[in-house]
């Protein structure tokens, strides 16, 4: 923005109007408003990058959390489909009609198929 002054009457020789500021004195304050602005986008940037990983840090933390989760759910989940299957094969062989068939011995005769070479 020119700003300008009426000159003294004694002055009449020059120009009618002039300026009060020279034009190096507004580059002087427009280099120092430019640096002051680069310095704010700069730090604005560097705020934005920082708050946009450690977004994606925790998202990370989250997707790992979860991916824990899941391993053990499935891993509860092999247990208990081996406990079923077994409970399973108890149940049938219960129902079998081959064991129901087969009586319970009360005094067993259990015979040693090693020889003993004390008695030879």
């Amino acid at each position: 923005m020119n700003v300008y002054v009426l000159p003294r009457a004694s002055d009449y020789s020059r120009p009618l109007l002039r300026r009060k500021h020279t034009v190096s004195s507004e580059v002087k304050i427009g280099i120092v408003t430019l640096c002051f602005t680069l310095i704010g986008l700069i730090s604005l940037l560097s705020f934005a990058s920082l708050r946009h990983t450690t977004k994606i840090q925790a998202a990370g933390y989250e997707i790992k959390k979860l991916e824990q989760q899941k391993n053990s759910l499935l891993n509860t989940h092999k247990s208990l489909t081996m406990e079923i299957a077994r409970k399973q094969s108890l149940a049938a062989l219960d129902e079998s009609e081959q064991v129901k068939g087969m009586q319970i011995i009360d005094h067993p005769n259990i015979v040693s198929t090693k020889r003993n070479l004390a008695l030879k």
